[in-house]
């Protein structure tokens, strides 16, 4: 079985032996918030990079470059949409695998799905990853409630820009696509 860890976009050669495909991502709301705290130099790559049209009220700075909302946005909208047109993927919510029940039920039926076979009793699952603290019960919670945004509770403007401009077809599907229905999001 070949599996591979995308960040990038869709690209037909991505699926070449490949039976399924998972996509993960965050809601817009909680993915904007994370990257207000660490971005991890996304700008390098991704054109984001606020210019004039952009408008500085809809961006925040890192290091000494000013990150633009809006290009964020049409590119959360057009990656997302990329995958979710061109491949037959199922979609996973980030927000779901952080609850220990949900996560099980959707690993199992990941294998089921897929006529995988386990080789451990558990599911090893990191406590921890990159540029990110321990999880925590409280974090968990905190990652389901979109009003709950560190960085972006004194910005209401900028969640009013992103609930207005997401793709609300696209979140719809990724709705449908999911393991588990993360519409209470």
């Amino acid at each position: 079985m070949h599996v591979g860890w995308k960040h990038g976009a869709f690209h037909p050669s991505y699926m070449r032996r490949k039976n399924f495909c998972f996509v993960m991502a965050r809601h817009p709301i909680k993915w904007v918030n994370s990257c207000m705290r660490f971005n991890a130099d996304m700008w390098k790559w991704w054109d984001v990079k606020i210019d004039e049209e952009d408008g500085i009220g809809l961006s925040f700075p890192y290091n000494d470059v000013h990150i633009s909302v809006k290009r964020m946005i049409d590119k959360w909208n057009v990656f997302y949409k990329g995958w979710l047109d061109h491949s037959k993927c199922k979609f996973i919510w980030y927000a779901d695998l952080l609850n220990i029940e949900l996560r099980n039920s959707i690993l199992v039926d990941i294998e089921n799905d897929n006529k995988l076979i386990r080789c451990r009793k558990e599911w090893a699952v990191p406590n921890k990853v990159q540029h990110s603290e321990s999880y925590t019960e409280q974090k968990r919670l905190m990652e389901r409630d979109l009003f709950e945004n560190n960085m972006l509770n004194d910005k209401p403007h900028i969640v009013e820009y992103i609930n207005n401009n997401i793709d609300k077809d696209l979140l719809n599907r990724m709705m449908e696509l999911s393991y588990e229905n993360c519409s209470r999001l």
